[in-house]
């Protein structure tokens, strides 16, 4: 029954990790280092995720919500990065919208 558990929690904070680092993805998409490192965790979590699956059945692990959307801002985010990509300090917005919120980045 433990176990089950933490699969269950498992699955649910990789898949909300994947999100949140697509999120990170969209909205510095014009630097390339943070668009790519985020992209790649994202997609490593996805591995997780699928992983966690294959199990979850021989544990008694009930299936999770697999609802699957596009942000409705990614465009505006996207075209806000690229705005942004001519200014010296990219980077510093990075580290500023860490700064306010470390889990949701």
């Amino acid at each position: 029954m433990k176990l089950a558990v933490a699969i269950a929690e498992l699955q649910r904070s990789e898949t909300q990790l994947a999100h949140h680092l697509r999120v990170v993805a969209a909205r510095h998409h014009s630097d390339a280092g943070v668009f790519y490192l985020a992209s790649d965790l994202a997609l490593w979590s996805d591995s997780h995720v699928r992983t966690l699956r294959k199990h979850r059945a021989r544990y008694g692990v009930a299936p999770a919500n697999r609802r699957r959307h596009l942000a409705a801002t990614a465009p505006l985010q996207r075209r806000l990065s690229q705005l942004l990509r001519r200014r010296p300090e990219p980077s510093l917005l990075l580290l500023v919208s860490c700064a306010r919120d470390p889990l949701n980045i």
